[in-house]
């Protein structure tokens, strides 16, 4: 039996994940350069780990991993819209993974 707080806690996850997105794709039209877009994803990006804190973790040192094979061997993503949705996906999958599936098993172990 599903307590009702998990599905408030996976609500607010969700809320929040949609929210940080949000912010960050309104924000973008008004930053030009470089410094100040890099700036705008780092702080999605810590607010998306910091929501799906441990997996996000693990899940965005893999994603630092892929950024930096992807630039060994090919060309960077020039398209600031791209790579804010691109991060912001592989880091929401993190906490699907830890909040819907992780959860789950978790309790299910001490019920």
């Amino acid at each position: 039996m599903k307590k009702w707080w998990i599905t408030l806690i996976r609500l607010l996850w969700v809320v929040l994940s949609f929210a940080i997105l949000i912010f960050s794709l309104n924000r973008l039209p008004v930053l030009h350069s470089n410094h100040d877009i890099s700036e705008l994803i780092s702080i999605m990006t810590f607010g998306m780990v910091l929501i799906s804190f441990p997996m996000g973790v693990m899940f965005y040192i893999a994603l630092i991993v892929f950024i930096f094979i992807l630039n060994c061997t090919t060309h960077t993503l020039d398209n600031k819209y791209i790579s804010t949705i691109v991060t912001w996906s592989w880091l929401f999958w993190g906490g699907k993974i830890q909040w819907f599936n992780l959860m789950d098993k978790i309790l299910n172990k001490f019920n």
